[in-house]
Formats: C-alpha cells, sequence, structure tokens
C-alpha cells in the first residue's frame, strides 16, 4: 500500500494504515520506520508528510514460517510451510519488525510466537511486532 501522490493525510489515518493505536503519537523519523524508509541508513531526512507521498512499504517475503501460542508449538506449526512479510529485510528482522500475514497488509495477530528467517520470536499478539527472542529455539 501507498499513501496517495498528492493531497493530505491526516496522522489518524496514518495510524489506521499502519496498525498503530491511534492513542500512540508517531513523530516523523517513527513514521519513516513504519513505513520501512531507509531513514538511519540511506541519510532519509523527513521534514514533513510530503515526504511520504507515493512512498510505498518495501516488504520481505519469508516462507517456511510458523506461529503458535506456545513456544514449543511453532515449530511444528512451521510445518505448513507458511509465508508471512515484513517490513524489515532478511538480515534486519528483529525486535520492533511488523509480521504481516499478506501485502495488505494485515499484521499478524492472535498469536505469541512466530518463526521466521530460522528463528524464533515472541510477538505482540494484538499487533504483529517483534517483541523478543523465544526462549527455545526450534
Amino acid at each position: 500500500m501507498s499513501l496517495p501522490s498528492s493531497g493530505q493525510i491526516s496522522f489518524g489515518d496514518f495510524n489506521l494504515d499502519r496498525g498503530v493505536s491511534l492513542a500512540t503519537q508517531v513523530d516523523i523519523i517513527q513514521a519513516a520506520n513504519l513505513y520501512g524508509l531507509p531513514y538511519e541508513t540511506n541519510g532519509f531526512d523527513p521534514t514533513s508528510m510530503d515526504e511520504f507521498y507515493g512512498a510505498a512499504v518495501a516488504f520481505t517475503t519469508y516462507t517456511g514460517c510458523g506461529r503458535s501460542n506456545t513456544n514449543g508449538g511453532v515449530c511444528s506449526d512451521a510445518a505448513a510451510n507458511r509465508t508471512f512479510y515484513s517490513n524489515c529485510g532478511p538480515f534486519a528482522i528483529g525486535i520492533g519488525c511488523v509480521v504481516y500475514v499478506d501485502l495488505y497488509p494485515n499484521a499478524l495477530i492472535g498469536y505469541d510466537y512466530v518463526l521466521i528467517n530460522g528463528t524464533t520470536f515472541t510477538i505482540n499478539n494484538s499487533n504483529g511486532v517483534i517483541t523478543g527472542l523465544a526462549e527455545e529455539q526450534c
């Protein structure tokens, strides 16, 4: 999904578009990170929402994934060879990355663990954000 090439977007729309609570304040740097724009690595310095017009989220596709509400269950669920997506690249997947079930994007919700890119993570079951490494790995 991308923002319109012209016009205006409210921060309320922005929050809904990225799955961020409306009660959360998002500054321009966080917005760049939520849209997968390379702020830190490429010196992208957004100064207004105008910088986001036409910016599409870059997703990385992960196959061989699993999800579960138990640490041990995520390993056996990976046998289903699920495909997930993230706003983080293959060498940057980790805490703070969002895991999506499709490219719409719809976050992976309702699960406490995810196996992605060969690593088992804990995940916030209400917004799909990776919160840490699981105690047990597959």
